[in-house]
Order: structure tokens, then sequence, then C-alpha cells
């Protein structure tokens, strides 16, 4: 068994996806690679629902992905911070009161708002409105 968010399913398939971009530049002799970026862990997931209520559990898949609201994933291993970039649903002959899908969810990293906020008045720079005063000239 697996969950996503409040949904349980029986989980068939989990492929996790580690990724990092490294930039390569061209230079006399070869190619120098300078920087790595790590890129957001992703999992392609594959899953089975059935049961009675297998049309609203597929409902709850499709508002999961429009909200683009974190979830917690737990299946063979564990995602917090999960969104779904991808859900396709495979319905057939072969799963009565149910039906198999594929989904792919990415971790995302949440920016925390800015320390400034939170220092005293008399601390913060004093910044004014940008106002269009139009051309001037010096005198």
């Amino acid at each position: 068994m697996a969950r996503l968010g409040s949904i349980d399913f029986v989980l068939i398939e989990e492929d996790r996806a580690y990724e990092n971009e490294v930039t390569s530049h061209p230079v006399e002799g070869g190619e120098i690679s300078d920087h790595v970026v790590t890129q957001p862990v992703t999992y392609r997931i594959e899953g089975e629902y059935t049961g009675p209520d297998a049309g609203s559990v597929h409902s709850e898949f499709l508002k999961l992905r429009n909200s683009g609201e974190p979830v917690y994933y737990s299946g063979r291993s564990a995602m917090g911070n999960a969104v779904i970039e991808n859900f396709t649903s495979i319905v057939d002959e072969s799963i009565a009161n149910g039906f198999r899908f594929s989904l792919r969810i990415k971790q995302i990293r949440i920016a925390q708002p800015s320390a400034v906020a939170l220092l005293p008045a008399s601390l913060k720079a004093d910044v004014s409105e940008i106002k269009n005063v139009g051309r001037k000239t010096a005198s």
C-alpha cells in the first residue's frame, strides 16, 4: 500500500530520479565543468485502485493535480512537499470497479519569507514610493 495525500492505493512500481545539472564550457584542449546544480527529486509511480468509490478517488487525484498543493507521499520511500506533475489513468476490462494509473511527482522547495519583514521599523530601510517626475535638466 502507498499513500499520496489522503489517498491510499496499491503501489505497483516506483522509479526514483536524482539528477544534477552540470554546466560545461569548451576550452582550449577540451571542456571544463565548473558548476553543479541539484535538481528536484522526481518519482514515477504506477498504481492501482479498486473499489466502489473508484470514481471519487479518481476525482481526488485530479483535484490534487489541479490544485498544485504540496502533499506527503509514502510508498517504498517517502517524499514531503510533493506535487503531481503528470497523471495518466488507464481504464479497461481487466479491472472492474477500478483503474490503473501512472503519475509523476516532484519534490518542491518552498521559499521562506524575508527576514527583513521581521525587523523593527527603526532598522528597516527607508524606501519611498517610485514617482514619475518627468525629465529633469541640470541647472
